[in-house]
């Protein structure tokens, strides 16, 4: 099978470094988990596999049709290119909602979804009110830019029923927490899937290897993925944590954040250890990494599993079954893969 030419090795984190008492569980909980979810999926009781978990913004509209419409459309019973069976995976998307202090950052996809929906094409989408399709100007109702967005959403949710979404501002700093949510979801809620795997909106994901990968060769109390190994940690920029929250300097091994699959035994794991940590908001670091450290999980470093810092894959590599995932992909990106998977000669692979 393709998946045996993929190498996997088990890492293991320095017995050492989890001996600093910073990974003994306090007595009492730092955090609480309850924010209260706004929207959940109706239909989740069929024996699933694999869930698939997407963290999303809520104007980030085109790349979630571009998901569905591409390696996301076998969740809602399409097959395959040039394959005959049903896969039973699920994909859920996860969002917060939009805050008044991160709204600018969703003007322009925005606008862009409201120009492309009119049909007019995508010239200078920048300067396109996503209301009124009006100039854009500093006097723009920002309220109404959220009700075009809230509106949308409740759209997809009446039509794809896929969304789940808790009330949070939905920022990189409360990734961590949307996607420990996400997980209690599926467990409490959705209790069917065997797998969890959580990828960013721009990556591509191989179903039908990583299918025949967790039917064939997946353990419980396990998680897949490109495993770092003891990274340092960062105290300053975006992945900054500072000293009195993680009084430790180097992580213990994580898997990379932009695709990643746990057995549903090891997120019950984390979830049961999550509130006994300061919170961390560096998601991939944080749960499969400390928290997973202290639960004993398993972690497998799987060849054909990118990294962020990766660039896109070439759509051979798809085609020819020699990775699991590709990250860096634009909407754009996502189709033409797609594409050429439906007719692989063009690619000539």
């Amino acid at each position: 099978m393709a998946i045996d030419k993929l190498s996997a090795k088990g890492i293991s984190p320095s017995a050492l470094m989890l001996e600093n008492l910073y990974y003994i569980p306090s007595e009492v909980p730092f955090e609480s988990y309850n924010n209260t979810i706004l929207h959940q999926p109706k239909s989740c009781k069929t024996q699933t596999l694999l869930s698939i978990l997407v963290p999303s913004n809520p104007a980030s509209i085109q790349e979630r049709e571009a998901i569905r419409e591409t390696w996301g459309s076998v969740a809602r019973g399409h097959k395959w290119p040039r394959h005959m069976r049903n896969y039973d995976v699920r994909v859920f998307f996860v969002l917060g909602t939009i805050g008044d202090r991160n709204l600018s950052e969703f003007v322009d996809s925005v606008a862009e979804h409201k120009y492309m929906s009119q049909g007019t094409g995508a010239n200078n989408v920048e300067q396109i009110d996503p209301i009124n399709g009006g100039p854009v100007n500093d006097s723009d109702d920002a309220n109404e830019t959220k009700a075009y967005v809230e509106s949308i959403v409740q759209q997809e949710i009446k039509s794809f029923d896929d969304i789940i979404q808790f009330d949070m501002v939905d920022t990189y700093a409360n990734l961590t927490r949307k996607l420990l949510l996400a997980f209690g979801w599926l467990i409490k809620s959705c209790h069917v899937s065997q797998f969890i795997m959580k990828a960013d909106q721009d990556v591509f994901v191989n179903v039908p290897l990583l299918y025949t990968l967790l039917t064939h060769y997946a353990h419980k109390n396990t998680i897949y993925g490109h495993i770092y190994p003891n990274n340092w940690v960062e105290r300053q920029g975006k992945w900054a944590v500072d000293k009195r929250t993680l009084p430790v300097d180097q992580y213990p091994i994580y898997a990379a954040g932009n695709a990643y699959i746990m057995s549903v035994d090891a997120a019950a794991t984390v979830l049961r250890l999550a509130p006994y940590f300061p919170y961390v908001p560096v998601e991939d670091a944080f749960i499969t990494g400390i928290l997973a450290s202290v639960g004993d999980v398993d972690r497998i470093h799987m060849s054909g599993f990118t990294k962020w810092s990766d660039p896109l894959p070439d759509e051979c590599e798809f085609i020819n079954n020699e990775i699991y995932v590709g990250n860096n992909a634009t909407v754009h990106d996502l189709r033409i893969i797609w594409w050429h998977i439906m007719i692989p000669n063009i690619a000539g692979c």
